[in-house]
């Protein structure tokens, strides 16, 4: 998508949108150029007559009410499939945006995660008065309050059943999504998250080791008892998260590979092949990409989650073993 530099100031805030609450999705941001991908394991994107995809665009200041600005897309970059990996045409008509008047939303809080009826949601933006209020498909407010003429606030009523019709895998990421947000993990301040805006900002190349099919189509494929079992290990595991977290936490930070290891690989013990799915099989997909990666001209980062770095079958070791010297930096 390319937006009208005449109009608009910056992007922000991508969101994909399913109506199964399966959506899945990642986005790149260059200046006005959004590139973005996503993917859903029931097909459950555009199911709906809502947007499946939004997107924040700033205005600049001092255009006027009434302007109309182009908005350009090509869908024409990768393949569009159905549930059953079947390729079918897209077509993408251009669009435009009028500038409206003094009201504007510029954010939510918090802006991610799964909240819980009783949690307090804030909108914030100019323009709001006593008169404003705000509703949201789907969503029920037990209350509505005016922080400021730049700040709506809502308590959640009651919660709606955000899991009838999922996979048990799908349901697994979820609720371990949940509690982090709950424990005060916020995604948007994750490493990946400040290293890719750090890289953007410098204007560095991005690129994944795989794609979001790949990512979840192994889960996707799982026979269903293997799913329930991934589901009641989930339930289980997080009965621990707290203790658990600041543990693995702590050794990350002071660096301690053997500890991390045996933190993070003790939730695997009792599922082996759950372990060579989501660690083993990816790190040999992704090694020889790497090792090209590092062979290559130029000086390069890869970022991955800390679990495919250590313990057996880790990163580090298929590294040693195919010659390269790795030395851990403090």
């Amino acid at each position: 998508m390319d937006f009208d530099p005449s109009t608009f100031a910056s992007l922000s805030n991508p969101g994909v949108f399913g109506s199964k609450t399966d959506a899945y999705g990642a986005a790149t941001i260059s200046g006005l150029h959004l590139d973005a991908s996503f993917y859903s394991p029931t097909g459950g994107i555009g199911q709906t007559h809502q947007p499946f995809f939004v997107i924040s665009a700033a205005i600049l200041p001092g255009i006027s009410p009434g302007k109309v600005a182009a908005i350009t897309l090509d869908a024409s970059q990768s393949a569009w499939k159905d549930p059953n990996g079947n390729q079918y045409s897209v077509s993408v008509t251009p669009g435009s945006v009028t500038v409206g008047g003094s009201l504007s939303i510029s954010g939510t809080f918090p802006g991610s995660g799964l909240l819980p009826a009783g949690d307090v949601v804030g909108v914030t933006g100019t323009g709001f008065g006593t008169g404003t209020t705000l509703s949201i498909d789907g969503v029920v407010f037990s209350a509505m309050y005016d922080a400021s003429n730049q700040r709506i606030q809502v308590t959640l009523g009651a919660p709606t059943e955000l899991f009838d019709g999922q996979a048990p895998w799908v349901v697994a990421l979820e609720l371990a999504d949940l509690e982090y947000v709950h424990l005060g993990f916020d995604p948007q301040h994750g490493v990946e998250e400040q290293l890719l805006t750090r890289a953007q900002g410098d204007g560095k190349t991005t690129a994944g080791l795989e794609t979001l099919d790949q990512e979840l189509g192994g889960l996707a494929a799982l026979p269903p008892a293997d799913q329930l079992r991934l589901l009641d290990q989930t339930l289980s595991e997080l009965q621990d998260a707290p203790q658990e977290l600041d543990e693995v936490l702590a050794a990350w930070r002071r660096g301690d590979a053997t500890k991390l290891a045996e933190l993070l690989y003790s939730e695997y013990r009792s599922f082996p092949a759950l372990y060579r799915l989501l660690v083993g099989a990816r790190n040999q997909r992704w090694l020889p990409e790497i090792e090209r990666l590092a062979n290559g001209p130029d000086n390069c980062l890869v970022v991955v989650g800390a679990l495919h770095l250590v313990g057996d079958g880790g990163l580090l070791e298929l590294l040693r073993k195919d010659g390269y010297v790795v030395t851990q930096l403090n």
